[in-house]
């Protein structure tokens, strides 16, 4: 049996039950738990499937089960999910402004000055190698600064003039499709996007992998290293400046 009303009770928190099984899902910056909890007023503890922020362990969309089996089929069925519940503790751009002030100040220094044609260029062979279609350009006045891919316009609006910044909403661009995002979807900035947009600046941009991963993880940007099995060398850690 499984859904006993808990919702009367304190809330419960991922130190609250003794885990079984955890997967992290770097797309949501969060995890996915089963284990077991022990109520006082119960004589045996119940079982529990929920989701958890990384940067919140507080329990949400709860379901409860008397055995083991029913919430080890619900996990089951909860990772072949294609992403997490929406709800406001699951907030997935809760780190745009971390991202944005580690790219300002680890990356502006490496990033190239790029005109129109440059950029038309860039987007091209970037959309080419990621099997995408190219959103479109709208080359902006340099004075209004700022830069951002829309989804349901398929379209960059681009005032920055410099390569990390195009690649940034490439990195969007990508992650929409990737992730076939609804036309109305904002940006997110969690670990999952971090990680690819890294990749396209070593890539496109020429900056050190190895730099900008040990900055970034530093930052706190990268999600749990541990859990998503992301590569991550310490040898490159060792190379870092």
């Amino acid at each position: 049996m499984g859904n006993r009303d808990i919702r009367k009770k304190p809330p419960l928190f991922a130190d609250d039950i003794a885990v079984v099984k955890r997967h992290y899902d770097a797309q949501s910056d969060a995890y996915l738990v089963m284990g077991t909890h022990q109520r006082p007023d119960l004589k045996k503890p119940f079982n529990v499937v929920a989701w958890h922020s990384r940067h919140n362990k507080k329990l949400i969309d709860i379901k409860t089960f008397d055995s083991q089996t029913g919430a080890r089929a619900h996990f089951s069925a909860a990772l072949t999910a294609p992403e997490a519940p929406e709800h406001p503790l699951l907030d997935r751009d809760w780190q745009k402004d971390r991202l944005y002030k580690w790219e300002n100040s680890f990356l502006n220094d490496s990033s190239a000055r790029i005109n129109k044609k440059e950029a038309l260029a860039l987007i091209r062979r970037v959309c080419k190698d990621y099997n995408i279609s190219e959103p479109e350009l709208e080359w902006c006045a340099a004075k209004k600064g700022g830069a951002a891919y829309v989804i349901d316009e398929h379209k960059i609006y681009f005032s920055d003039r410099d390569a990390v910044s195009l690649l940034h909403e490439l990195a969007h661009a990508i992650d929409a499709v990737r992730h076939d995002k609804e036309p109305d979807s904002g940006a997110e900035h969690a670990p999952a996007f971090v990680w690819l947009a890294i990749e396209l600046y070593n890539r496109y941009a020429g900056i050190r992998m190895d730099y900008m991963i040990v900055s970034a993880n530093n930052a706190g940007l990268l999600g749990d290293l541990q859990e998503n099995q992301m590569l991550f060398s310490t040898a490159a850690m060792d190379r870092a400046p």
